[in-house]
């Protein structure tokens, strides 16, 4: 549970393994309802960030030599690679918070990795586990 007491460094700093994955949470927010029933499974959803690395320093895209990320080239291989993909926020916790609430910066209101996570901020995974 999040509360307004929460550091937004400690609860951020702790999110290092997500993926840039983020949508309009407003248009979400109240529009889904998941009814439950015995024959439907629960869902998960698997998140990776790589944190602190450059955009091209994968093997799998062929520079420089020396790298071996096997890992990440079958992640790109059997799963996805978003070339297009950029940060609007390149500190780590406004980028994180924008990803966890689908919002720049200027609407989430964490503007640096020094605040605190202001009142009232959803987060995504709020709505998951509504669901």
């Amino acid at each position: 549970m999040i509360t307004s007491k929460t550091s937004r460094r400690s609860f951020l700093g702790s999110l290092g393994s997500l993926t840039a994955f983020a949508w309009p949470l407003s248009r979400l927010a109240g529009a889904i309802h998941y009814p439950k029933s015995i024959d439907q499974k629960s869902r998960n959803i698997i998140l990776i960030l790589s944190d602190d690395h450059r955009y091209d320093f994968m093997s799998f895209l062929g520079k420089p030599d020396f790298l071996e990320t096997p890992h990440m080239d079958r992640l790109a291989r059997d799963g996805a690679h978003l070339s297009q993909a950029f940060v609007s926020t390149s500190l780590c916790s406004p980028s994180r918070a924008s990803i966890l609430t689908g919002q720049y910066a200027h609407k989430h209101g964490v503007v640096d990795n020094n605040v605190d996570i202001p009142p009232g901020t959803l987060f995504f995974p709020q709505l998951l586990q509504q669901a």
